[in-house]
């Protein structure tokens, strides 16, 4: 289900954007429905970006 495109956006996001990975960001409860819709779906870019979220809530990335 993923592909390169994907990929690419997923990893502009964690480069641009880091800050939406942190607990205290506003839109977190958002991100974190849609990544769980993501995963639940097999998307697997969505589960290393779940992962990679998980690891910034607790201040290891």
């Amino acid at each position: 289900m993923s592909s390169p495109a994907s990929k690419r956006v997923l990893a502009a996001v964690m480069i641009q954007e880091r800050e939406l990975l942190l607990p205290k960001h506003p839109m977190r409860a958002r991100i974190d429905r849609m990544l769980g819709r993501l995963v639940s779906v097999g998307v697997a870019e969505a589960h290393e970006l779940e992962l990679k979220v998980e690891m910034a809530a607790n201040g290891l990335y």
